[in-house]
């Protein structure tokens, strides 16, 4: 569990002052605490957000650039997102919140329902848009512009595919949806199914991730 006291809304320059990003694993616990100014609202009770990535995705898409485009889970990932809704649903849990990609959703859908609670579709949690890369392996890219991987790892702000999010958009939209879910329920238990690139944003801020 991590402590989080949020700041303000992160800004698009902020988010592109460290553009590497480094791997992480699929499930990180995050405890959040938002302080609006103490003249006005005081100290808001801790809300924790836990972050669940999705299953496994079709084997159609292996070793591809999938990013947000919304591809379909493997039937593996479909048993293993009912496995851990099972695992999940054991904690008492508030609001269940999703990126609306049909891989999040189902397993957010099915913890809902186990958990009995409610779940709703946060837009700002989907996957970072790959563009022209998205559904190309690394090979089809590296075919298509010589090293354009080793721009990207060194430069995610600027060395995106053709078309893609921005790095800096991306963190935006993610960061400052978790300040507002933070905000809007104060002490509250929420689960978030998203994606690895957003639970990457998520733990580069905290981290201060490079």
């Amino acid at each position: 569990t991590i402590g989080w006291q949020s700041r303000s809304i992160a800004t698009e320059k902020e988010c592109s002052q460290h553009p590497r990003l480094c791997s992480m694993g699929s499930e990180k616990m995050l405890s959040t605490r938002n302080r609006q100014e103490r003249h006005t609202l005081g100290t808001l009770p801790e809300t924790r957000i836990r972050f669940v990535r999705h299953g496994e995705v079709s084997t159609d898409f292996n070793g591809t650039f999938y990013g947000g485009r919304n591809v379909p889970l493997s039937p593996e990932g479909e048993k293993k997102s009912v496995e851990l809704a099972d695992q999940l649903a054991t904690d008492p849990i508030d609001l269940v919140v999703t990126s609306p990609l049909d891989r999040t959703v189902f397993l957010a859908k099915s913890l809902a329902e186990k958990a009995r609670a409610p779940w709703v579709v946060e837009e700002n949690l989907r996957e970072l848009d790959r563009g022209a890369w998205s559904t190309k392996t690394l090979e089809e890219i590296e075919t298509d512009d010589p090293g354009a991987i080793a721009r990207h790892v060194a430069d995610p702000e600027s060395g995106n595919g053709p078309e893609g999010e921005p790095e800096s958009v991306f963190c935006h939209r993610v960061w400052s949806t978790v300040d507002r879910l933070a905000a809007e329920h104060p002490g509250a238990h929420l689960v978030a199914v998203a994606h690895a690139h957003v639970i990457r944003a998520v733990m580069r801020r905290l981290e201060d991730w490079s």
